[in-house]
């Protein structure tokens, strides 16, 4: 995977939306910053820079492999 936290989101890989029942789950975020599902993981970006914040890796283990 090419996703790196304080490295910009890679433009090659697809922006997911999350779905609404799992974003009520989650904590609501600041307004520019948005969930990614990327695989199995769970990525957090900032929107105004395009960088990746966090990655929590593993957070979706039945999810199909990035490609």
């Amino acid at each position: 995977m090419d996703l790196y936290v304080n490295k910009p989101y890679p433009e090659k890989i697809p922006i997911t939306t999350m779905p609404p029942t799992l974003l009520q789950r989650l904590p609501k975020l600041p307004k520019r910053i948005e969930y990614r599902v990327v695989g199995e993981d769970l990525v957090l970006e900032d929107m105004e820079s395009r960088l990746v914040i966090d990655i929590f890796s593993g957070a979706f283990p039945n999810a199909p492999p990035h490609t």
